[in-house]
C-alpha cells in the first residue's frame, strides 16, 4: 500500500501510533503524511502536505507449514506467537 501512495507522495513518511490484539484480532492506528508532487491515480500534482490517518482491524490465522526435509523428514514451522515488539522508549 505505501509503494502505490509513493508514487503521487514520494516523500511519504508513515508511524504507526497504536497497536492493539487481543485473540486474533489487531487493531492499528496509522498516520502517513507527504507532499502531492507527483500524478495520483489522475490528479495532477497540488503540492501540498496531505495527512492521512487510519484505522484498521485484522483478523490473524495462524497455519502450519510442512515441508520435507533433506533426508525426506516431514518438518513443520509455525509462525512464533511473538508477532510484535513494541520499540523501547
Amino acid at each position: 500500500m505505501l509503494g502505490v501512495i509513493r508514487s503521487g507522495f514520494p516523500d511519504v513518511r508513515a508511524s504507526i501510533e497504536v497497536i492493539l490484539a487481543e485473540g486474533d484480532l489487531v487493531a492499528s492506528r496509522t498516520t502517513a503524511e507527504g507532499t502531492h508532487t507527483r500524478e495520483y491515480f489522475g490528479v495532477a500534482p497540488t503540492g501540498k502536505r496531505v495527512t492521512l490517518r487510519q484505522i484498521s482491524i485484522d483478523r490473524i490465522r495462524v497455519v502450519m507449514y510442512h515441508f520435507r526435509g533433506e533426508q525426506g523428514q516431514r518438518k513443520s514451522i509455525a509462525p512464533s506467537r511473538k508477532l510484535w515488539t513494541a520499540p523501547s522508549t
